[in-house]
């Protein structure tokens, strides 16, 4: 249950209500070959937090 929104140049809003959580990123992305990817991104966030 993720509901995620996406925005200029990298920045991320993702929501997790079953995880009570609310992650932001503000991130640039510098160049195309410097992208992080979001399911990826959210993979480190949640695994770094214990949930």
């Amino acid at each position: 249950d993720t509901f995620y929104a996406s925005g200029f140049n990298g920045q991320n809003v993702f929501i997790i209500p079953s995880k009570k959580l609310v992650i932001v990123r503000f991130g640039l992305t510098r160049t195309p070959n410097e992208e992080y990817g979001a399911n990826q991104f959210l993979k480190n966030v949640i695994s770094s937090i214990n949930l």
